[in-house]
Parts: C-alpha cells; structure tokens; sequence
C-alpha cells in the first residue's frame, strides 16, 4: 500500500518528496540534541539529508515502510517525522519520529503517532 495522506486536528501527515531537503536538514537532521538519542548521527551536510531522502522516496510504494512528514496545518511548516515499518531483523513493527526542537513539549509528536497506530491498525490490520 502507498504511504497515504492522513490527518489530524493540527496536522497533515503526507509522504517525503525530495523538495523537502532543505525543511528537514534546518528542522532537525542539522541538530545534534535531535540526534542524542536516535541510531543515526545529526547531518553536517544537507547532501546526507538529500541521500536520506532518495531513501525514503523510494519507499513510498512499499508494503512494509510508512514515513510520514508532519506538516502544522496553521502554517504549513514541515515539523517533524513519524514512522511505522516492519523490521525484518526482529520480525516485528516498530515505529519511530523525530521532531524539530523548537516543536517539542506541544504534543504534536503524540498527536502524529496516534494517527499513524491508527492507521497501522485499521489500514494495515496490525495488533
């Protein structure tokens, strides 16, 4: 299944396109305190973002791999990232988002990841 369009009160959830590299390197590839406690190290250069990107587009098509860009509704801004996939190492879904720092503690990453278990559940038919 495609990664589909979802939305929430605040938020529209939507597929990465490649136009979005410069968004996600300034919002929160480029930022260390993002990156502490993730498995991948901040960017220092937007073409590790570009490369991520390529990634992650390619995705977009694939039954196993759902990255969503978070995108505030008021402005339009691109603010962060949510993620459901299946993680053949360990045979199971697991999820995982990021948010660019000066959006933490308003509840937009609980309001996204909601929204993606709903989907993973009712689409996806995930217990």
């Amino acid at each position: 299944m495609k990664t589909p369009v979802l939305e929430t009160e605040r938020l529209i959830l939507r597929p990465f396109k490649m136009d979005d590299a410069k968004d996600v390197f300034e919002g929160w590839e480029s930022d260390p305190d993002v990156a502490k406690y993730m498995t991948w190290t901040s960017h220092n250069d937007i073409n590790k973002t570009i490369d991520w990107l390529k990634f992650e587009t390619d995705q977009i098509e694939k039954d196993h791999w759902y990255r969503f860009a978070l995108i505030k509704k008021e402005t339009g801004e691109l603010i962060g990232t949510g993620l459901i996939y299946y993680a053949h190492k360990v045979l199971c879904w697991t999820i995982g988002y990021n948010l660019a720092k000066k959006y933490w503690g308003k509840g937009y990453t609980m309001e996204a990841m909601k929204e993606i278990l709903k989907f993973a559940k009712e689409e996806l038919r995930i217990k």
